[in-house]
């Protein structure tokens, strides 16, 4: 019995290890592809009964001696199924993909939260986003705000830089609020209606808030 427990832990150990190298492996070669981030999800904002749909493009990406072909979303649509008619978000946007898409679509009496791309608190989102969202939580009703956040990622892992935008939800009065670098941060405060940057400065943290209504 002993012997062929010890068989059992040691083909056990040697499958965890082999798991472990592919995984290893698979982190090295998207690395070195140039493999990024890019938010391919359509989205319902029951405020306004508007879709947000992503738009996709090809690039070249250098992997190895040859060039590779990935696609990224680098654009979003926003469609009124009312009047049958869509908008784009930017006008160029091909080096950079979308990572992340944030609106308020709703609020949850019961819980006392505002519903975030059309999800409740107990969603998978908020796994997704919840170092990005804070004090959401026994909120009044309210009004939503009237803009979508956009983030745009540079389309390589080995970049650090995120751009923050706003656009209101006809896709009218597109705004970039600021460039994310190293030792810089942002989220959003829900209950106080506010994007907060901060940024460490030596031993400080310099804040700056943006109203987001």
């Amino acid at each position: 019995m002993h012997i062929k427990k010890s068989i059992k832990t040691t083909i056990l150990k040697r499958e965890v290890m082999k798991r472990t190298i592919q995984i290893l492996v698979l982190m090295a070669v998207l690395a070195f592809s140039g493999y990024y981030y890019s938010n391919n999800k359509t989205y319902y904002d029951q405020s306004t009964g508007n879709f947000y749909i992503p738009i996709n493009a090809s690039i070249s990406t250098f992997f190895g001696s040859s060039d590779k072909i990935q696609s990224l979303v680098n654009n979003y649509q926003i469609y009124n199924p009312s009047s049958k008619e869509g908008k784009l978000v930017f006008p160029d946007t091909q080096s950079l993909s979308i990572s992340e898409v944030i609106f308020e679509s709703g609020y949850d009496s019961m819980n006392g939260t505002i519903i975030l791309n059309d999800s409740k608190i107990e969603s998978p989102f908020y796994n997704e986003y919840k170092y990005r969202i804070f004090n959401n939580s026994k909120i009044a009703k309210r009004a939503l705000s009237g803009t979508v956040i956009f983030v745009l990622s540079s389309n390589k892992m080995s970049s650090n830089q995120y751009y923050v935008w706003t656009v209101n939800k006809d896709g009218s009065d597109l705004k970039k609020l600021f460039d994310i670098g190293e030792h810089e941060t942002w989220h959003i405060d829900v209950g106080n209606q506010v994007i907060r940057r901060v940024q460490q400065i030596g031993n400080n943290a310099k804040i700056e808030e943006i109203s987001w209504k």
